[in-house]
């Protein structure tokens, strides 16, 4: 877990780092964004493949449309209630680690 944008990139910098199954990026972080992150993530061949998706309150087309060009494979709109985000949490779990297969 990361507090901002560039500790995310950051960690991916570091020698002998854990890689994770999966990412789970806001799309309104401080000192990075969500997408400033994911790009140049995407741009490290070791970490290529790794499923990202971006979670924001945002549902503006042009950056839901953005963050699938930069590579993202989901882009979520944050739920409003505590139980709804609750049942979204089961439901990325769900998906991404008993449905899919990941690398």
């Amino acid at each position: 877990r990361v507090n901002n944008g560039q500790e995310l990139v950051d960690y991916f910098l570091q020698e002998n780092r854990l890689l994770p199954k999966l990412i789970i990026s806001d799309l309104n972080m401080p000192k990075k964004n969500g997408l400033e992150a994911v790009r140049e993530i995407r741009r490290k061949s070791l970490l290529s493949k790794i499923p990202i998706i971006i979670f924001s309150d945002s549902k503006s087309p042009e950056e839901v449309q953005l963050s699938y060009d930069l590579g993202v494979n989901s882009f979520i709109q944050k739920p409003l209630s505590y139980q709804e985000h609750l049942q979204c949490i089961k439901n990325i779990h769900s998906f991404w680690f008993q449905t899919a297969q990941l690398p």
